[in-house]
Formats: C-alpha cells, sequence, structure tokens
C-alpha cells in the first residue's frame, strides 16, 4: 500500500469516482461506504481505489483495478442511494461506480495533481488508520466507518470522522514519503 501511495505522489487526476456498496436498510447517510477511485494520466486504463481493508475494517487498503465497464453518474447518487437505503435484501448488489470528474464541488481535485500524502495514525501505534490527499486547494479523506469506508472532501460529506479516533489518543499526521 505504502509503496503505491509513493507513486501516485505527483500525478494528475484525470477521472474521478466513488465506489459505492449499496447500504441495504441504511438509512443514516453517515454510514454509507464510500471510497474512492483515480485515474491518473500517465495510466489511464486503471482505477487506483483507496478505501478500507475490508477483511479487518480498521486498515487503510489501495487496489488497482481495471476502468468499471459500469459507470453511473454522480446526478443518480442520491435517488439509487435512497432506494437502497429502503430495501433489507438483495440479492443483485455489487459495488456501484459513479464518475464525478465534471462535477463542480470537485474542480479543485480533478485535473489537478496530487501534492502530498498523509498518513493518519494514532499516536501510540504506527499503523495507519485513514489516508489525506493533499491538492493545492482541497483534500480527500478516507477513513473507515462501521459498514467499510468513508470520503470526505473540502465540499463533500463533511462528517469529520476522524474525530471518532481521537478517543484512541491522539492523530498523528506523517508524510507518506518518510513513512516506512
Amino acid at each position: 500500500m505504502i509503496e503505491i501511495l509513493k507513486q501516485i505522489l505527483g500525478k494528475k487526476v484525470i477521472r474521478l469516482f466513488f465506489v459505492v456498496w449499496p447500504p441495504l436498510g441504511e438509512t443514516d447517510m453517515d454510514q454509507i461506504d464510500i471510497s474512492v477511485g483515480f485515474v491518473f494520466s500517465d495510466d489511464p486504463h486503471k482505477l487506483i481505489v483507496i478505501t478500507t481493508d475490508k477483511d479487518d475494517m480498521t486498515r487503510p487498503s489501495v487496489l488497482k483495478e481495471d476502468i468499471p465497464k459500469r459507470i453511473f453518474n454522480w446526478s443518480d447518487f442520491n435517488d439509487k442511494i435512497n432506494k437502497w437505503s429502503s430495501l433489507s435484501d438483495s440479492d443483485d448488489i455489487d459495488f456501484e461506480y459513479y464518475e464525478v470528474t465534471c462535477e463542480k464541488i470537485f474542480n479543485n481535485i480533478c485535473n489537478n495533481v496530487i501534492c502530498k500524502i498523509d498518513l493518519i495514525c494514532i499516536s501510540s501505534c504506527r499503523e495507519p488508520v485513514a489516508i489525506k490527499i493533499f491538492f493545492e486547494s482541497d483534500y480527500i479523506i478516507s477513513s473507515p466507518i462501521n459498514d467499510g469506508n468513508s470520503v470526505e472532501t473540502r465540499n463533500f460529506n463533511k462528517i469529520n470522522n476522524l474525530v471518532n479516533f481521537s478517543c484512541l489518543g491522539d492523530l498523528v499526521f506523517l508524510d507518506v514519503e518518510s513513512f516506512s
């Protein structure tokens, strides 16, 4: 994970995705499993997804995937989430990919370069619990929630999820370049 994060430093984001696990019966928007996916100019056929490790649910994970074949528009997000939230069971669920590249609230991320990446740790442990990716005028925080992952930017999903980790100790932000 660390090596992939180091490799994406300084790269230009040409497409941005939110990867969502449909929230069956989950009515609290703060608990919807959302991960972030980047496509970079030097590898336009791969999606780098930053999420939470689905096996241990506390550790960040970075995955490399092919660009999905089925992509939803951001304008469909709220309606689809509301429909999923009202269901309690379904056999036909899988991750949904929403492209947000052209959405105004993400203008300071799309077509911009990743300037810095911090691994967010609890002071008593150097194991990261979250990742913060910096752009010149914005950021993305990827952090675990009860049912998966949450994504926050300067203008989106301002749930301040990191506060939930402060009860475990002081949060420490470590530059990925100095992390080994």
